[in-house]
C-alpha cells in the first residue's frame, strides 16, 4: 500500500507513539483528570455550597499551581530523570482525591493549587521529554501528544458526565478518575 494510504498513517501513528510513550500516556491521563473535573463542576459547586464567583476564584488556585509548576518542571526532571512522569503521575492521582473531601467554597482553593500543581507539572515535564525526543530523533510528537491529550478529556467529560446522570457522587467518580 502507498506510504500516505491508511497502512502508512497507522504506521505513522503507531511509530509516534512508540517514540514517546510516556509523555502520551502522561498527557492522556490529565486529559482524564481535567474531563473528569469539568463535568463534575456542578456537584462540586453544590457539595461546597460555592457560588459561581467562589468557583471561578477557587479555579484561580490551578494557575497559580501551574504557574509554581513551570518554574519547577526543569528541575523535577533533572532530580527524578525517567522516572518523573511516572512520579508526578501517582502525585496527579492522589490529588486528584482532594475535591471529593471539599466541604466548604473556601476548600476548593487549596485543593486548586494542588491539583494545578500536580497536573500542570505532570504536563509540562511531558512536553519538555517530547521536545527532546524531537530534538533526538528529528520526529514530530507534539501534535498526535496534544491530540491524545483532547480526546481523553473529552471521552472524559461525556463518560463521568454519564456516570453523574446515572447517580455516581463525588466520592465515587474521583475514585475511578484517580484508578484511570
Amino acid at each position: 500500500m502507498a506510504r500516505n494510504g491508511v497502512a502508512g498513517v497507522l504506521g505513522g501513528f503507531a511509530r509516534a507513539v512508540s517514540m514517546s510513550f510516556s509523555p502520551f500516556m502522561a498527557l492522556g491521563a490529565a486529559g482524564v483528570v481535567w474531563g473528569g473535573f469539568a463535568a463534575m463542576v456542578p456537584a462540586l459547586k453544590a457539595q461546597t455550597g460555592a457560588s459561581d464567583a467562589q468557583f471561578g476564584l477557587a479555579l484561580l488556585g490551578s494557575a497559580s499551581g501551574g504557574m509554581i509548576a513551570m518554574y519547577l518542571a526543569p528541575y523535577l526532571l533533572t532530580l527524578f530523570r525517567h522516572h518523573t512522569l511516572m512520579l508526578l503521575a501517582l502525585c496527579s492521582a492522589l490529588v486528584v482525591q482532594g475535591p471529593r473531601f471539599a466541604s466548604e467554597p473556601w476548600h476548593l482553593f487549596p485543593v486548586m493549587i494542588g491539583m494545578g500543581l500536580a497536573l500542570a507539572s505532570l504536563d509540562i515535564c511531558a512536553n519538555l521529554r517530547i521536545s527532546r525526543i524531537e530534538s533526538d530523533t528529528g520526529g514530530h510528537l507534539m501534535n498526535i501528544n496534544h491530540a491524545n491529550f483532547s480526546f481523553f478529556l473529552a471521552v472524559s467529560a461525556i463518560l463521568v458526565g454519564l456516570l453523574r446522570q446515572a447517580g455516581w457522587g463525588t466520592a465515587q467518580v474521583f475514585a475511578l478518575i484517580s484508578c484511570v
